[in-house]
């Protein structure tokens, strides 16, 4: 069996009209060029806190109950079945797993979903195991999800180790989670996060026209593309380098707060020379990156991070800029495409430097690093693995 003809039921960590583009998305959006793919958007493992935007989401689920697949295209449908966001309490799980169950086996029935590959991407998926007629489990392990804030560690650890234990292929896509899930499961395998070149690569080609509402910012500019989180930006490691730069423009694109109702990005505006931008259009972020003169991955170190591997590493790579990133684990083995600062006068010294004199024997071997980490790339290693796990099974 390969990755093509097949039927798959995606488990997704994000929202499919979600700004800010993950895993499921990406590889979802391909996979359907050559299969039909029933995209389930997920049920959060945060805890609501009854905020405005929890009471959207949970109002969005409820008008579950009246919506059928929206179809994307000719192989791809996207589903938000109806979910009761209080999966900590066993009551509810078993309430979702009933409703899931019935939900997806009345769709899969109407749409031809026999025989799928079920995809799960969050540990909320451990209880649809087994339940939709499967030929075969895959959990796409993309972050250390009990460390995130708002989450009730002991029931994501408890989810988690059910899916490893039941996946046919784990895929982790940094060291950390790696050696994590292999302890569970010995079919697991890395690959780390690649990025849509063909997409990036447009901030190098001179007919791309840098946004007008970035133009008025100052430059040199040091930018910043991702959801713009406490729990894993460091803001006070970008007030630091932003007052020790004060010519130097800090760009910030995306959401405020995202995953992390706690987050206080005050002492960010408190600093003349950070700009917090907000959330711009996927396909508009090519030309953002073109306005800049370097990017950079700002991270916290801690147990969220030391797991992640930054998507945007390889989309700032193709987009032929300079990186200057925290210490992340998973970026340890590409020293040699960016800088890695240990401490913030290294963050800082590293900005000075990048934009003083750009060194572009770097830039050259990061954009050719980033064109052979591609989506495309990461399906076919994907499909070789599913491949061969399909045989050792039919041979044993």
């Amino acid at each position: 069996m390969n990755l093509q003809g097949r039927n798959i039921i995606c488990l997704s960590s994000a929202h499919w009209d979600s700004p800010a583009w993950v895993n499921s998305q990406h590889l979802m959006s391909r996979l359907a060029i050559t299969n039909r793919v029933l995209y389930i958007e997920p049920l959060s493992l945060r805890f609501p806190r009854g905020g405005k935007h929890d009471l959207g989401k949970l109002l969005y689920r409820l008008a579950g109950w009246f919506r059928k697949p929206r179809r994307i295209t000719d192989r791809l449908f996207v589903y938000a079945p109806i979910m009761i966001p209080l999966h900590r309490f066993r009551l509810v799980r078993l309430i979702n797993r009933v409703l899931l169950k019935s939900m997806l086996r009345v769709v899969g029935k109407i749409y031809r979903f026999s025989d799928p590959v079920l995809w799960i991407f969050l540990p909320t998926g451990a209880d649809l195991i087994g339940q939709l007629g499967e030929d075969m489990v895959i959990y796409h392990c993309v972050d250390n999800y009990s460390a995130n804030p708002g989450v009730d560690r002991e029931i994501v650890d408890q989810l988690e180790r059910q899916v490893l234990e039941k996946a046919d292929i784990v895929f982790a896509t940094s060291p950390a989670l790696r050696d994590k899930c292999s302890a569970l499961n010995r079919n697991c395998h890395y690959l780390p996060n690649v990025a849509d070149y063909a997409h990036f690569s447009l901030a190098l080609d001179p007919d791309t026209a840098v946004p007008s509402d970035l133009e008025k910012i100052p430059s040199p500019r040091a930018v910043f593309v991702g959801n713009v989180s406490g729990y894993k930006v460091d803001f006070e490691l970008l007030r630091y380098a932003a007052s020790e730069l004060p010519g130097i423009s800090f760009v910030l694109i995306g959401m405020v707060g995202a995953g992390d109702p706690d987050s206080d990005p005050s002492v960010l505006v408190e600093q003349e020379n950070i700009h917090v931008m907000g959330v711009r259009d996927y396909l508009d972020l090519p030309a953002y990156l073109k306005g800049c003169d370097v990017c950079l991955i700002p991270f916290r170190i801690n147990e969220t991070t030391t797991g992640v591997f930054p998507m945007k590493f390889f989309e700032y790579l193709a987009a032929g800029k300079p990186v200057i990133t925290t210490g992340l684990p998973a970026l340890e083995e590409y020293s040699k495409h960016c800088y890695i600062a240990r401490d913030r006068e290294m963050f800082v010294s590293s900005i000075r430097k990048s934009i003083e004199k750009t060194d572009q024997a770097m830039v050259k071997a990061g954009i050719e690093l980033a064109a052979d980490n591609s989506w495309y790339s990461r399906i076919e290693d994907i499909s070789s693995i599913v491949t061969e796990t399909v045989e050792a099974r039919n041979s044993g």
